[in-house]
């Protein structure tokens, strides 16, 4: 078996970018610059924002993003957090193995964006934004590293783990985290890459995931933006009238006040 193959499987998690400059950026560039400004007038500070980033290995051959969606059946890989939406424009607090970086929303999309979703809290839970937003201020201000081991309980975080570490810190996690040896379509390879890589499949993930499994299923969310499957000429009909697409109704126990305590069995930090 190829060992640059099996290698790329070492940065399975949510498909954090390994190329820094995609091959085909100018179509990535032409995009950014019809669609980023309609989906910048839609943002708030504290969304989530996921997407099928464009990570090439062997020079083109895979793209790892795509295989990790498709371990996990997701349609998204990668997962960011929007901290600030001004004049200037949209910037989002990202991990890639460089580390915790805060870019803005048209040099974020030249990694190659594919399948965008945008999801926010729901208006029960707006009141925690304040505290997601101060632990993400926190980590970047400690200038996290990257996390290659995709261990639970360091300080290192990779992209989907740094969005799940903010919401849970508040007291209220997003959605329950998965073990690698569970992701739902896993194959010999992928468990190869961790094995050379020293990442122990027992670890407990955050993954993209879909409805049923990682962030994107939390009841906690509603989807403002659905940019899956759709063409550049359909988003940008599309944004200029964005609404909210999916609101999902939270569990009676869920419709917390301010300040209020989880209800039974709801887990109030880790876990």
């Amino acid at each position: 078996m190829n060992r640059t193959c099996i290698a790329g499987f070492l940065l399975w998690a949510a498909g954090c970018q390994m190329t820094p400059v995609p091959r085909s950026i100018g179509q990535w560039h032409d995009e950014a610059v019809r669609i980023v400004p309609g989906l910048e007038s839609v943002l708030k500070p504290g969304d989530v924002i996921f997407r099928l980033s464009n990570t090439e290995l062997a020079g083109g051959l895979v793209d790892f993003s795509k295989t990790i969606a498709e371990c996990t059946e997701s349609q998204m890989s990668h997962a960011s957090l929007v901290r600030h939406v001004g004049p200037d424009g949209v910037i989002v607090a990202d991990v890639t193995p460089a580390g915790v970086a805060r870019r803005y929303l048209v040099d974020w999309w030249l990694d190659g964006t594919r399948n965008l979703v945008v999801c926010r809290l729901k208006p029960e839970y707006a009141y925690l934004i304040p505290e997601v937003l101060a632990e993400l201020d926190r980590l970047i201000a400690a200038d996290v590293m990257y996390d290659d081991k995709f261990s639970p309980d360091n300080d290192r975080y990779y992209c989907t783990e740094l969005v799940d570490h903010c919401f849970r810190a508040t007291g209220h996690p997003l959605a329950p985290l998965i073990r690698i040896r569970d992701f739902p379509r896993n194959n010999l390879v992928f468990m190869i890459g961790c094995l050379v890589g020293g990442i122990s499949t027992n670890n407990p993930v955050a993954i993209a995931g879909n409805e049923r499994i990682g962030l994107f299923s939390s009841p906690m969310l509603e989807t403002v933006v659905d940019l899956r499957g759709k063409s550049t000429t359909e988003i940008e009909r599309l944004l200029p009238r964005t609404v909210l697409v999916d609101r999902r109704a939270a569990p009676a126990e869920d419709r917390l006040a301010p300040g209020a305590a989880p209800g039974p069995g709801k887990p109030a930090g880790g876990g």
